[in-house]
Formats: C-alpha cells, structure tokens, sequence
C-alpha cells in the first residue's frame, strides 16, 4: 500500500455525557491515589470534555536474506584435542584447573567461528497513541462497533486529537521492531519492508479536570467505546 491514504475508522460512543459525569463522580477519588487519597466529598469536578483520540495502527511485513558470523559451542569426545573444518583448526576450550578435577571424564568443548546465512521473513503490527507512545489496541472494528461515516463524525463531532506521528515516523518504528538487531559483520544484506496496513483509529474519551486538597490537580480519562476508566 505504498503511498496510500490511511483508512480512517472511528469507534461508536457508547456514552452519553450525562452517564460520564456520573462515572465521574463515582471515580473521582480514585484518581488521587487508592491509599490515603482523599473522600470523593472533597475532589470538585473542573471540567468534563468529550475528545476523539487518534490511534494509528500499521501492520508490515520485513523480508531479509544475509549472513553474519556467529560462534557456536561443540561438544566432543574428552580424548579429542582440537577439530580441523575446511583446513583450519580449532583447538577445545582450555579447562581451569578446578574443572579438571571434577568434570574428568567429561565432554571437551570447541568454540567454532563460523558464519551463518539468516533468511527472515516476519510480519507484524504496531499501535501509536495520540502522543506518540506505542499502545495496546482493545477494540473490534467490526461494523456494530464503528460509525458508518467516519468523516462525518469526525467533522460534527468532539475536538480531535490527531496523530501522534506521521506515516513515515510509524512505518520507521514498525520497519525497525521487525529488523531487530543484526550485530556487526553483516555481508550481503537483501532486505525489504512493505507497509500492509495503515488505519487511524479514533477513539471517544471523556477527560475530567479535577482538583483535590490543597489544589492538588487529577485527570480522569473514560473510553467511551468501552465505558470504563483508565
């Protein structure tokens, strides 16, 4: 999908802003801390706005074909003293005095110095919030849980909160988590990174402005698609 426009979804609110104050006040306590926080008598409630939270989600796929040298460990026979591989020559690992005492009889070992050639072919997804940070992603999209016309409510609805990151800074993140860390010495690398999908996913939230004693300021948050705080 090179170059091509994200797919908008947006989540179906399933709270009214009448049902989000009443979570409010039955959870505005809580977001001072559980232990020792203050009694819901003493949190006033600021201000409760509803906003559209932007979730990016991306899926790719990374295919890569490569060599790298490794060093692997062989066990042998304890009377053999060194292996020869293609012509060259590789000594057993010398043994301290203290392991030859209580491993006799026990399998000698020769590190090999050998280069290895890795074929990847991996896949996966990645979610960034409306601040940046990757995210988890709770929800169905299915069409009972998504409005028909994203555009249209994204324009008469809430303010909205857009992406956190561009396409290129989401599809980096994803290319990279896929890549992994190929340690040096790598030759002959042939890699390629295709974005399968790219979705922004909007997101009811309620966020309530409270303050508590001694002008001690909170935000609760409340997934309106999900009707739970968070």
């Amino acid at each position: 999908m090179a170059g091509g426009r994200a797919r908008v979804v947006v989540m179906r609110s399933r709270m009214g802003a009448d049902e989000a104050s009443r979570m409010v006040e039955r959870k505005k306590a809580g977001a001072f801390g559980s232990l020792f926080g203050p009694g819901g008598a003493e949190v006033h409630v600021r201000s409760v706005k509803e906003y559209y939270e932007c979730l990016v989600r991306a899926s790719g796929r990374y295919v890569a074909d490569y060599y790298r040298p490794a060093r692997h460990t062989v066990a042998v026979d304890p009377r053999v003293r060194e292996l020869v591989v293609g012509g060259e020559r590789f000594p057993v690992r010398p043994k301290s005095r203290l392991a030859r005492v209580f491993a006799k009889g026990g399998k000698n070992k020769v590190d090999l110095a050998v280069e290895e050639h890795v074929v990847v072919e991996e896949e996966a997804e990645i979610v960034v919030d409306h601040d940046g940070r990757e995210a988890k992603f709770p929800y169905k999209t299915g069409r009972d849980s998504t409005e028909s016309h994203p555009e249209r409510a994204l324009g008469s609805g809430p303010e909205v909160r857009g992406p956190g990151a561009t396409r290129e800074e989401v599809s980096g993140m994803l290319e990279s988590r896929l890549r992994g860390d190929m340690g040096g010495g790598v030759r002959d690398l042939d890699e390629e990174f295709e974005l399968l999908r790219l979705e922004e996913v909007y997101v009811p939230v309620y966020e309530a402005r409270l303050v508590g004693p001694g002008r001690r300021a909170a935000v609760l948050r409340i997934d309106a698609a999900r009707r739970r705080a968070f």
